[in-house]
């Protein structure tokens, strides 16, 4: 069966997140060493955390978006919601001062576009992809 478009939009909105969460990471990349001194974390911790969130990222959507694994479509959306609470707890260190607005509005957008890839995944047609022979092409 060939891919549906709510997957293929899926993949659009998920794509779009990873890349606007990678560049919010690299434009805050100073305030987040600065943190990651202060919590006494070298460099190259804060490299292999963005090296495994990325990596991640990248099988989820393979394996979602390629291979219709509804194991890894549901740890994206376990992940989703751990995201929003994140969201939600975000609000209170921005207004404490402890994270800046900017990251904040990066996190938001990023969680944005990743409700809208979800929500692709539970349309008709990708239900039935993801049922029609785990989507094999």
């Amino acid at each position: 069966m060939q891919r549906p478009a709510s997957v293929i939009r899926f993949e659009q909105f998920y794509g779009v997140a990873i890349i606007l969460g990678l560049a919010g990471t690299a434009l805050s990349w100073g305030s987040d060493k600065a943190v990651a001194a202060r919590e006494q974390l070298g460099t190259s911790a804060s490299i292999a955390v963005i090296a495994v969130s990325i990596a991640v990222q990248l099988l989820l959507w393979f394996f979602i978006a390629r291979k219709a694994s509804p194991i890894a479509k549901w740890i994206f959306i376990v992940l989703l919601v751990l995201g929003v609470v994140g969201i939600l707890v975000s609000v209170f260190a921005v207004v404490a001062g402890l994270a800046s607005a900017f990251q904040f509005a990066i996190s938001v957008a990023t969680t944005g576009l990743q409700v809208a890839a979800a929500l692709m995944l539970f349309r008709p047609d990708a239900e039935a992809w993801f049922n029609d022979g785990r989507g094999k092409q």
